[in-house]
């Protein structure tokens, strides 16, 4: 479905945009627009691109200067494209807490403006990045995801005879993203510590900027309209987590593991599914379907008969009731995601 299209990246220079660009032309599209306002990430991955040798089936990239939050420029970036991913947020959650207006602008009218753009260009395909934070929300960030899922949804409901399908995927902690635990951590054990946990028996779902991907293309590939894809994530105790780091990436040092307790807009536990969404999900490994509430003809039809998923409200949906990541397992996780040397050890004794 992908070849010999063209496809636009929103938040383009961002960890997900890196890892999808290349993805996207591996799968022989004709060109990858990335959008994004940030111009030094663009000149530094336009360089990268010159520099690179890509084989001869590959597309074009080109990179388009905006910000989704002004309508005009995200129309004229989607004219003649055919796939989108929406991928452009603002997502640290301390940072939307204390500019809410500009979390609304981005995360909830930026969305909007993508909508109405693909919509009035014809895309075929629209799919959102969202997060696991969108689920029962608490925080400034959660809550606007949570919008921009509804937007999506309704633009599905909405779109009459236009051929467009929209869906959502929900991820959880993209290990490395900007403004995740992951790089912080290591910038503070490289620095000698303290390493600041905001509560070591806080739970988070993890998953790698490649998972979130894969899970971005599969929504692209399946979705009828208004689906939002979940993928069945693990989780880990950011207590865990750091020390594991700890002992990896400075072996026999003392770093101190400093609990500084939650930040505004935190919750202990995140949620895959939310409870009135359970009656609506279906299990389709690796991960969940949450169906729309609203009545979309076309996604009725497809999912018509299939059973809905037998899900334990206190077990597998919360990263708190669930079994979570051994330190080995976490060490290994952060390994294949690139962040640990594949030679790094832990020391059993050390994890608590």
């Amino acid at each position: 479905m992908f070849e010999n299209k063209r496809a636009l990246v929103t938040g383009g220079t961002g960890s997900f945009g890196q890892e999808i660009v290349p993805e996207l032309l591996m799968r022989r599209v004709s060109e990858v627009r990335v959008f994004s306002r940030d111009e030094e990430k663009q000149r530094q991955m336009a360089q990268e691109w010159k520099t690179r040798r890509l084989d001869s089936g590959s597309g074009t990239v080109s990179f388009i200067l905006g910000d989704v939050r002004d309508a005009d420029t995200v129309e004229r970036a989607t004219r003649d494209v055919d796939i989108v991913f929406h991928a452009a947020a603002l997502k640290q959650v301390p940072s939307c807490e204390r500019n809410v207006l500009a979390a609304v602008s981005t995360n909830v009218l930026g969305a909007s403006n993508v909508i109405e753009a693909a919509l009035q260009n014809g895309a075929e395909r629209v799919v959102t990045i969202g997060t696991d934070k969108a689920v029962e929300p608490v925080s400034v960030m959660g809550m606007t995801k949570g919008l921009q899922e509804r937007l999506f949804i309704e633009a599905a409901w909405r779109r009459g005879s236009a051929r467009t399908v929209f869906c959502t995927v929900r991820a959880g902690n993209v290990i490395g993203s900007r403004g995740s635990v992951v790089p912080l951590f290591k910038q503070q054990i490289e620095a000698g510590g303290p390493v600041t946990v905001t509560c070591p028996d806080m739970t988070r779902f993890l998953m790698s900027v490649r998972e979130a991907v894969a899970l971005a293309f599969d929504a692209a590939q399946r979705a009828v309209g208004g689906e939002i894809f979940v993928l069945q994530m693990p989780a880990v105790k950011l207590g865990v987590l750091a020390q594991v780091m700890i002992e990896s990436l400075a072996p026999g040092s003392k770093i101190e593991v400093q609990d500084i307790g939650p930040r505004p807009g935190e919750r202990m536990h995140e949620l895959l599914v939310s409870a009135p969404e359970r009656a609506r999900t279906i299990r389709q490994d690796p991960f969940f379907v949450v169906l729309p509430e609203l009545d979309i003809p076309e996604t009725l039809e497809q999912y018509k008969g299939v059973p809905r998923a037998k899900l334990d409200p206190d077990g597998e949906l919360s990263s708190g009731a669930m079994p979570l990541l051994t330190p080995e397992e976490t060490r290994r996780k952060l390994q294949e995601a690139g962040w640990l040397p594949h030679d790094a050890r832990i020391r059993a004794p050390a994890i608590t």
